[in-house]
């Protein structure tokens, strides 16, 4: 009989949970489908970066772990299903009585027994207790899945903030700075191939590493593997390489900027005109010609001495530790010993030196020309981001472009387009005299003179003297002499307010107030009291 009551009592727990779980799923999909409804009205009003149907299925995957967590934590056991019976049937507890019963029964117990089979015999779950929705609760789930189909359907797509445009437009600046990669890209493999044909006599490895340095940057760019900042980082440490090489080249053809031509002879003055204009193959040739002469024994032994002291001379202008400079010197050393071979060697080793520094400035040059290219690669991926207008020198066109509307402005002016300054690029670009190859640059603005200022510390007057003693008080408990500089009338009768008031307001001892009250009573009525 008693697990006939068990029986019951699942089947009620199943028809109780189950209506439970409908009720709620009715509470979440309003939940749901009112935060949806809210989500697509705001999207179809503006543009919002998240498209519908990923939300919705965010949306709809929490509310279902909602309804789970919920379900489970909220379900009914078997004495809260028979408790819940009780209540609902008016069976006054005779239900979940019963399925209290344990162990062996008396009469008393299978009475209650009999009792509750007899009134549980009647019920049937599912007509004894019916899903009890109410209208409210379908329309409080009905009405926003009602208007969420009806947005999605009849609502248009509006664009108050004006969202469409603007990605369009960092769509297409996005699609810019793509392609302008890629093309800073091929420039860069370019400049590299370019490097091949840079002849590098003192250090052989240099060409090959930069270009594998070029090459694997231009293989990220056009791989998007690297983005605009890191780029311009990594074409400023290869241009400092450039310069760094650039500059060791130019210390070792260093020499004297002007040389004279005072003591030098119709044999090496050309040779001289052509070092200091930076014809250094000339120069070789006038060497060798001089080489030639003395192989040929032309000259007459009055044009040998004549060739040694120009030599001489040239050598002394030249740095003595320099390959150029001891090669000079060695030939007319040899030359004025009658030793014609060995001046021969000297000659050919000068000519050799002149051929290497020749080499040295095409290096130069063509590095100047490459970390021109780099200069303006870099830019390229500088304005990468930039909008049609601003690259172009015109109006901004928004989007990603950080020139938000800004015009460069022409010359040295105001900016903003209020006029060209007062100072203009030059436009004188021709060859000078010397080494010094054509300007790049347009100019510049003239530099200002910075003004001089200087800071001198100064103290302004003032005078400090100790001040008067007013008087003089106990110390650490101990008394001293007292000493006023104020009448003695008006300091006793401050004192003794002073006292009457800590008296009544401070907290002190007991012990001491009497003390104190009849210390400061003596000084009030002026007999004999202390005066220190």
């Amino acid at each position: 009989m008693a697990s006939a009551l068990v029986r019951k009592a699942k089947k009620i727990r199943r028809r109780l949970n189950w209506i439970s779980f409908c009720h709620r799923l009715l509470t979440v999909t309003g939940w749901t489908a009112w935060a949806l409804l809210i989500y697509l009205v705001g999207s179809r009003l503006v543009l919002l970066p998240a498209p519908f149907g990923g939300v919705a299925m965010g949306v709809a995957g929490v509310a279902t772990l909602i309804l789970l967590v919920w379900t489970v934590a909220r379900r009914l056991g078997v004495f809260e299903a028979a408790l819940r019976t009780d209540q609902t049937l008016g069976l006054n507890e005779r239900f979940s009585t019963a399925l209290l019963l344990r162990g062996p029964l008396g009469e008393p117990e299978q009475a209650v027994l009999r009792d509750a089979q007899a009134h549980t015999d009647a019920i049937h779950p599912r007509r004894s207790f019916p899903m009890g929705i109410k209208p409210r609760q379908w329309g409080a789930a009905g009405t926003p899945l009602l208007a969420l189909l009806a947005v999605w359907f009849a609502m248009p797509q509006f664009d108050l903030l004006a969202r469409r445009e603007q990605q369009q437009r960092q769509q297409a600046a996005q699609a810019i700075a793509v392609e302008t990669r890629r093309a800073a890209a091929e420039r860069l493999e370019a400049i590299a191939k370019e490097l091949e044909a840079v002849k590098v006599s003192r250090e052989p490895l240099f060409a090959k590493e930069l270009e594998k340095d070029l090459n694997a940057l231009a293989r990220k760019l056009s791989e998007q593997k690297i983005d605009v900042p890191k780029a311009m980082a990594e074409v400023g440490k290869l241009k400092d390489r450039m310069e760094s090489r650039r500059q060791d080249i130019e210390k070792q053809l260093a020499r004297p900027g002007d040389l004279q031509s005072k003591g030098l002879g119709k044999n090496t003055r050309e040779m001289a005109k052509a070092m200091q204009q930076g014809a250094f193959d000339k120069a070789a040739a006038k060497v060798e010609e001089l080489k030639q002469k003395l192989q040929d024994g032309s000259l007459t032994d009055q044009e040998k001495q004549g060739l040694q002291n120009e030599l001489e001379g040239l050598a002394a202008q030249m740095d003595k530790d320099s390959p150029l400079g001891k090669a000079l010197s060695e030939a007319a050393e040899k030359l004025g010993e009658g030793k014609t071979n060995e001046s021969m060697a000297g000659l050919e080793t000068a000519a050799k030196s002149l051929l290497d520094m020749a080499s040295l400035l095409n290096e130069m040059k063509s590095l100047e020309a490459l970390k021109s290219e780099m200069d303006a690669r870099e830019k390229e991926l500088a304005n990468g981001d930039l909008c049609e207008g601003c690259r172009s020198g015109g109006a901004c066109k928004g989007g990603n472009c950080p020139g938000a509307g800004c015009k460069p402005c022409e010359g040295a002016g105001q900016g903003q387009n209020m006029g060209q300054g007062q100072w203009t690029a030059g436009d004188n670009r021709n060859q000078g005299n010397g080494m010094g190859a054509a300007g790049i640059g347009r100019g510049g603005i003239a530099p200002s003179r910075p003004h001089r200022v200087e800071f001198q510390p100064t103290r302004p007057p003032g005078q400090f003297t100790p001040g008067e003693i007013i008087a003089k008080m106990k110390v650490a408990g101990t008394q001293a002499p007292g000493e006023a500089k104020v009448e003695y009338e008006g300091m006793r009768a401050m004192s003794a307010q002073l006292a009457e008031d800590s008296i009544q307001n401070d907290v002190m001892p007991l012990e001491h107030k009497s003390l104190i009250r009849d210390y400061f009573a003596a000084i009030k009525e002026g007999d004999g009291a202390p005066t220190q």
